[in-house]
């Protein structure tokens, strides 16, 4: 049975993976940007980025926390509810992508976003050792102004190893299940994409993010525009805390991301016209 420290360096290495492995190494030569391009065009057909509503969303994004971070990786105790929850949440916006095709949920992530004095961020909480003095904080910053995005989590059959064989088989498929194959390793993105423009939409320029330096170098690479404010710690494997200032995302991604980010930031504008019109029909 793996070990609790072994089931870490699994989650820091496949989470990195995600956009390490099949992401970065594409975007490496021009004609990445241009297979980006092409992704960005597909995955507003293959997935649906939402903000969870009600209660049934949020409980279904908790359940895969619960079977990722629980079940699969052992990070966290197993809950009787199967739902992996913590005092955070009841003050955060819930994102997660949803597969059009089958209705599952690709990946979850949230934005913890305080919304008084009284309430903090996650890594103000479990960070014992503060932040360097000559760094940006968020303890300098108005709580109501600042968030966090963590708890990103995706489901196995959203994951690399289950692409690479899906792959395979959609080499001898139809064209569309080749071009939705190729979507799934950005679901990762996807997630953070629609986490920061949760964020534009809300006026909330600061935003902290915990992640393992392999992951923010990627994240890096392709525009996302990280600082990184303390050292590493030990937070669910070695990570470090990072700043971003969420209004530069749009102009700081490179031209194949950027669509991408527009095409999901879109989408959850049309969300809420539609939302806006049933209601004024009610």
């Amino acid at each position: 049975m793996a070990t609790k420290a072994t089931s870490k360096k699994k989650f820091e290495k496949g989470l990195s993976s995600l956009l390490a492995g099949p992401v970065v190494k594409k975007v490496m030569a021009n004609v990445a940007d241009k297979k980006v391009r092409e992704i960005s065009e597909h995955f507003p057909h293959i997935f649906t980025p939402k903000v969870a509503e009600t209660e049934e969303e949020r409980n279904n994004t908790f359940s895969i926390r619960h079977d990722v971070f629980s079940e699969e990786l052992g990070l966290e105790q197993r809950r009787e509810t199967l739902l992996e929850t913590d005092q955070f949440d009841r003050y955060s916006i819930h994102c997660f992508l949803q597969h059009r095709a089958t209705g599952k949920l690709a990946g979850t992530v949230r934005v913890v976003r305080p919304e008084n004095e009284n309430q903090q961020l996650p890594m103000q909480h479990y960070l014992e050792n503060g932040f360097n003095e000559e760094d940006i904080s968020p303890d300098d910053l108005r709580q109501d102004k600042i968030a966090e995005i963590s708890r990103l989590a995706v489901p196995r059959e959203f994951r690399r190893k289950h692409v690479k064989s899906e792959y395979k088989k959609a080499r001898r498929s139809t064209r569309s299940l080749k071009n939705e194959i190729q979507c799934y390793p950005y679901v990762a993105i996807g997630l953070y994409f629609t986490a920061m423009s949760v964020l534009l939409k809300n006026n909330i320029n600061h935003a902290f993010i915990m992640v393992e330096p392999r992951l923010a170098k990627s994240l890096r690479f392709i525009g996302f525009p990280l600082e990184q404010v303390d050292p590493e710690t030990d937070y669910f494997g070695r990570r470090a805390p990072f700043y971003v200032r969420v209004k530069t995302i749009p102009f700081k991604l490179s031209r194949g991301f950027n669509l991408l980010f527009e095409s999901i930031d879109q989408s959850l504008n049309h969300q809420q016209i539609v939302k806006e019109i049933k209601k004024r029909l009610r």
